[in-house]
Parts: C-alpha cells; sequence; structure tokens
C-alpha cells in the first residue's frame, strides 16, 4: 500500500508504507501529520489511521503537546502498544486459522461423541458417517458465529492470541458483533472457499498474494479493520508447539476411536 503525507503546504508521495514507517521514526512526521491513501476518504491525520498509530511510540506520561512521535490509543489490557504492528505477517495469520479450526473441530467432535452419543444417537451417527470433506465443511461453517462472538468481545481468538494477533476496528476498541460475523464470513468465502480444498487453494493464495502487496486483505478493508501484531515471546512460541501437537494427538486418538467404534 503506498501513502501521501503532508509537511505544512507540501505534500509528498506517494511512499510504501515501510518507508512511511521510517519517516514516522526519524521524527519528520508525528500524530498530526495528515496522510492519505486510496483506501481513505480524505486526507487524516496520521494518529486517527490504525494500522499507521502503531508507528509512533506511546508514551501514557507525556503531555498531549509533546508534538511528533507521541500518540494516545486505547489498547485492552495484556497488549503493549508499543510492542504491536500492522506488519501483513501473513504466515501467523494462517498459523492462527489452522489453530482456531483445529480447537473448535476438536470440541466439535467431543461435543458430538459425548452429547450426541448419549442423547441423540442418530445425529451423532449421521455426523460421524458424513465424509471428511463436508465434516470439515460442516466445522468451518459453525466457527464464523463463535469467532465473531470471540472477536465482539476480546478482539481475538485462542489461536490469534497465540500468535500476537488482534483484530481491531481502525478507530480502536473491538469491532461489533455484526462487523466481526461480517468479516468471519468474508473469510469463510473469499479466504477458505467454504472449505472446498481446490477452492480453498486458490482463494488462499489468492489473499496472500493481496496481503502480502498491499498490507491488508478484502475482508479487513472492506470491513474497516485492522489486523495488529504483538511480538511472539519464546514463552508463547513454546505454547503454540505444544498445544498444536497436543491438539493433533487428542484429535486423532478421537478420529482413531470413532472409526473404531464403526465396526
Amino acid at each position: 500500500m503506498e501513502w501521501y503525507y503532508a509537511i505544512g503546504e507540501t505534500k509528498h508521495g506517494p511512499v510504501p508504507e515501510e518507508e512511511l514507517r521510517h519517516v514516522v521514526a526519524s521524527g519528520q512526521i508525528g500524530a498530526e501529520t495528515l496522510v492519505w491513501s486510496a483506501d481513505l476518504a480524505g486526507w487524516t491525520p496520521l494518529r486517527d489511521v490504525a494500522r499507521l498509530a502503531v508507528f509512533l511510540r506511546i508514551d501514557p506520561e507525556t503531555p498531549d503537546d509533546a508534538g511528533p512521535g507521541t500518540v494516545e490509543r486505547p489498547e485492552p489490557a495484556g497488549w503493549e502498544p508499543a510492542e504491536t504492528d500492522a506488519e501483513p505477517h501473513p504466515w501467523l495469520r494462517w498459523l492462527a486459522r489452522i489453530y482456531d479450526t483445529w480447537l473448535f473441530a476438536l470440541a466439535f467432535t467431543i461435543v458430538a461423541l459425548l452429547v450426541l452419543e448419549t442423547t441423540v444417537p442418530a445425529v451423532s451417527t449421521w455426523l460421524f458417517d458424513l465424509p471428511d470433506l463436508v465434516f470439515g465443511m460442516i466445522v468451518m461453517a459453525a466457527l464464523i458465529p463463535m469467532e465473531a462472538f470471540l472477536l465482539s468481545i476480546h478482539g481475538t481468538t485462542p489461536g490469534k492470541w497465540l500468535f500476537g494477533l488482534r483484530v481491531a476496528p481502525e478507530s480502536g476498541g473491538v469491532p461489533s458483533f455484526s462487523v466481526a460475523l461480517q468479516r468471519a464470513l468474508m473469510v469463510w468465502w473469499r479466504g477458505l472457499g467454504l472449505g472446498l480444498p481446490l477452492v480453498m487453494l486458490f482463494t488462499q493464495v489468492h489473499a496472500h498474494s493481496k496481503l502480502s502487496s498491499d498490507g491488508a486483505t478484502t475482508w479487513d478493508r472492506d470491513t474497516g479493520q485492522v489486523v495488529l501484531h504483538r511480538s511472539m515471546s519464546g514463552g508463547r512460541a513454546a505454547l503454540a508447539v505444544l498445544s498444536g501437537i497436543v491438539l493433533f494427538a487428542i484429535y486423532a486418538f478421537l478420529n482413531a476411536y470413532s472409526q473404531m467404534s464403526a465396526y
């Protein structure tokens, strides 16, 4: 994505986002500098554009008139704004999506085993008799409202939290449930291709290309959201690896159990 910025009466640009980051870091422009890109309706103070505001150093004790390089943005507890950035990080986002899908599929399977098998065994049998592809599509579709609910409450999901990601409106805070639901539906269609393998391959390659080149996916752009990233600590990296192994092991065991029960 390319940006224009104004210093006094002089407008500069277009410049790539990474170059704009260096301009901010050098102190040439700050929180009140007017910026513009094709995604904005008009010239906007840099502090009001979430994906650019993270370039600014945040010091809550600094007076409002401290000048360039300072801005206050509300962040939820547990997030250090100075450690966040709005770089694309497509692979972290993909891993977070895989983790959430695995976690939800595991919960879905356990519910089917422990609840449906004892209350409505016919439904449980029908679910486990479905082809893996169809079962996976059902899981992905069922994940949509759950993801929207979590984003509207916390701005993140278990997978996103684990990999240091948070979804927020450009004005800050967390998305409303309706916006989060719209975003999740767009992800399901534009990013996951409804769970159809060949379609999903195309949509994910396209989404990766757009995210790498534009710095944002179409579902974030169209819903006015930005994905913030926190640096990955060693502890969370170890937790991600360990929990991923445990999830895979449990899911493999349940899958083997369901196949044995069919005989």
